[in-house]
């Protein structure tokens, strides 16, 4: 178990985010883009694995340094990205 700002976190040992992320994109196809957002240090290794496959979010009110490729502050501007994101999916079809 971790502590973080919103509770606990449940880790499997030896296996951090960037596995799952590595692992999700193994399994889809060579052109899937995906979206990697996460708000904690828990998250750089998923920002770090999604990098060439699609786009590293840092979604948190306050900037901190990150291997994301852009930070977005909640509400707002994460509604904002997943209102365009949806839009883009959805034109893909």
């Amino acid at each position: 178990l971790r502590r973080f700002d919103g509770g606990l976190e449940l880790r499997a040992a030896g296996h951090g985010k960037g596995d799952v992320v590595r692992a999700v994109l193994s399994e889809e196809e060579g052109d899937a883009v995906a979206a990697c957002l996460g708000d904690d240090m828990t998250d750089e290794d998923a920002f770090r694995a999604v990098k060439g496959r699609g786009v590293a979010l840092l979604v948190r009110p306050e900037w901190r340094q990150t291997e994301a490729d852009a930070w977005i502050r909640p509400p707002d501007e994460l509604l904002e990205f997943l209102h365009h994101w949806r839009d883009i999916c959805n034109d893909e079809r």
